[in-house]
């Protein structure tokens, strides 16, 4: 008898495919409740691209001179985890090295 518990005990595959904590329906209710991710993905694209016109709208008004490109690139950064003063900081001394003629290419490059 003690042979037979151990064998049981190695073969839990065929014990999990017959548990009631693993039900199929889930599964299947999830995929009918969501959306196909090339919609999705759809979705999520034209939402970042409105919230980046919506960002450059702003970063107009208020005259940063960020183009969109940039103004992409600095959120993603700060997305990304990068402190949000010290890429302005870093923004603002780049700008005073392109309007010295410091030597490097800084922004004047663009």
């Amino acid at each position: 008898m003690s042979m037979s518990s151990p064998t049981a005990h190695h073969h839990p595959a065929s014990v999990s495919s017959s548990s009631p904590h693993r039900p199929s329906t889930s599964s299947t209710s999830e995929r009918t409740t969501r959306p196909p991710p090339s919609s999705t993905t759809a979705r999520t694209q034209t939402a970042a691209h409105e919230t980046l016109d919506i960002l450059h709208a702003i970063s107009q008004i208020l005259h940063t001179g960020l183009d969109r490109e940039t103004l992409a690139l600095c959120v993603s950064l700060c997305e990304s985890g990068v402190n949000p003063e010290a890429l302005a900081a870093v923004v603002r001394e780049l700008r005073a090295e392109a309007g010295s003629g410091g030597g490097g290419e800084g922004l004047a490059g663009r």
